[in-house]
């Protein structure tokens, strides 16, 4: 268990987490060097805010869609809405900040190409990694929980 705040997590929401934000950098750094005007002439750092800011939102809007709590989804169908609703949700937030802050846009072609692959990218990485906890849980069985009641 991770504490963080006074709150113990499992490690396994701390893989998701991690594992899921490098693959929503990945797709977005990926949709801007295929995007052959996004690339060269701009300095990296304002992309790298950009894609900062996006990956913030998305996992955000993954938290609160209960995507890191396994057992809140029992159907794999269950898991698909919640991704696709909560990245509806992430574009919504991300159309009203890019409407309140317009230099943090990023060109639409790329755009279009990074949810592709983030869906795409998340979708593969939970099957994935439902399939390594299964495995692990069936390898590496919990022990045995004991209570010791008594005053001596």
């Amino acid at each position: 268990m991770i504490k963080v705040l006074n709150q113990y997590f499992p490690r396994r929401w701390a893989v998701l987490l991690v594992g899921e934000s490098c693959l929503i950098l990945l797709a977005l750094a990926a949709a801007v060097a295929v995007d052959a005007r996004g690339w060269p002439d701009r300095p990296a750092a304002p992309l790298l805010l950009k894609a900062v800011v996006i990956t913030v939102i998305c996992q955000i809007c993954l938290h609160y869609s209960d995507l890191y709590a396994p057992e809140s989804h029992s159907r794999p169908g269950d898991m698909l809405a919640r991704l696709l609703q909560s990245l509806g949700i992430a574009s919504l937030l991300l159309a009203l900040l890019y409407w309140l802050v317009p230099d943090l846009r990023f060109r639409t072609a790329p755009v279009i190409g990074a949810v592709l692959a983030i869906v795409l990218l998340l979708l593969c990485w939970r099957q994935i990694m439902a399939w390594a906890l299964a495995w692990a849980a069936r390898a590496f069985p919990a022990g045995e929980r004991l209570l010791v009641l008594g005053s001596g």
